[in-house]
């Protein structure tokens, strides 16, 4: 494995070394802050990923409300308690949205 990082720190390539070749990932984070946004894979499937910011521990940080796979595949929805004493994930084969042909 080779891994690339940008100036600040952030991880922004992951590359896999093997017998048939490389193949690696490249990350995207928000602007300004540390929140992954989008992950491409190799073969070119783009794992997305929204935030929203919260209150935890009377600190302001940002919480993953969603991540899905492209083409609305394999989506996750999290939630949080409002005082951060439980957490519940929704996970979908497929969107609901791309199964009823919208577009995701």
């Amino acid at each position: 494995m080779t891994y690339s990082y940008e100036r600040t720190g952030l991880l922004i390539g992951a590359d896999r070394h093997t017998s048939s070749g490389v193949g690696g990932d490249t990350y995207a984070y928000a602007p300004g802050g540390h929140c992954m946004t989008s992950r491409m894979n190799a073969a070119g499937r783009s794992y997305t990923y929204a935030y929203q910011p919260r209150l935890h521990g009377g600190k302001e940080s940002m919480a993953c409300t969603s991540s899905e796979l492209s083409g609305g595949y394999y989506r996750t929805d999290f939630e949080y308690g409002a005082n951060a004493n439980w957490s519940a994930s929704t996970e979908w084969l497929l969107w609901p949205a791309v199964a009823a042909g919208l577009t995701a």
